[in-house]
């Protein structure tokens, strides 16, 4: 609990004690989870898969975003059964 105090209070003083070891890259974070995930971007591994089709990603935040599309839909069109995760899909579905 202390640990994640600690990490927290890091967000207000701006200190970024893990940093990115890749020759040349000057990344930093106050969190070492990040600093991991951020390497597959010079690796170009993408450890992360959809369950529901073939994408992958090398950040797990850009995996939750795209396993939405599959899970939620929220825009429906009122004169069909057409669903889309995107507004701007069901814009283009109308026209």
């Amino acid at each position: 609990m202390a640990e994640s105090y600690a990490v927290h209070e890091m967000t207000h003083t701006g200190e970024k004690e893990f940093r990115c070891d890749w020759k040349g890259c000057n990344y930093r974070s106050n969190q070492k989870y990040c600093v991991k995930q951020h390497k597959f971007t010079h690796t170009k591994e993408k450890p992360f898969s959809c369950e529901h089709c073939n994408y992958t990603s090398a950040l797990k935040v850009y995996m939750k975003i795209h396993v939405q599309k599959h899970i939620s839909k929220p825009y429906i069109c009122d004169k069909c059964n057409f669903e889309t995760s995107y507004c701007n899909s069901l814009k283009r579905h109308k026209r």
